[in-house]
């Protein structure tokens, strides 16, 4: 059997933003703090330096990580975070699709404050506009600004 499963539309977004708006800025500070961690999910989580160094133990403490996932069941966030070691810019995931070679993802994009090599990395903190749509090569890019700072992003590639 076959099913398929559509993203969530930006009025539905917006909606589960403001009805979970608080755990949502929880989990930025929390990765904002775990800066050491690239990716946090419910099932999985890897270093920032997970390539090269694939052994060495989680970054934080299955406590922290039994919080993480406390939030994401709440704030309705089944993909986790993405954050890269140079950026405080964190991806939250709402809805994917796909696989590591080709995939869509859809959630919200929360920019960072630059400051000495820490960068912006997300094309909507970058740009800084209300929204916008990229074709480059095989990805697609869609956001929509829905406060300072906060995006719904579309990504696909």
């Amino acid at each position: 059997m076959f099913w398929f499963s559509t993203p969530p539309s930006d009025a539905s977004l917006e909606r589960r933003f403001y009805e979970h708006r608080a755990d949502l800025q929880q989990i930025v500070k929390m990765a904002e703090q775990d800066e050491q961690m690239e990716r946090i999910a419910t099932d999985f989580t890897r270093n920032a330096d997970w390539d090269t160094e694939p052994l060495k133990q989680r970054g934080i403490s299955d406590q922290r990580w039994n919080l993480y996932r406390e939030i994401f069941r709440r704030a309705d966030v089944p993909t986790g975070t993405w954050k890269d070691k140079n950026s405080n810019d964190i991806l939250i995931g709402v809805w994917a699709f796909g696989l590591a070679i080709a995939a869509k993802t859809v959630g919200y994009v929360h920019c960072g404050k630059p400051s000495a090599g820490i960068v912006n990395l997300y094309r909507p903190c970058l740009e800084r506009k209300e929204s916008g749509k990229i074709n480059e090569k095989d990805d697609f890019i869609r956001y929509k600004q829905i406060e300072p700072d906060w995006y719904i992003y579309e990504y696909d590639y």
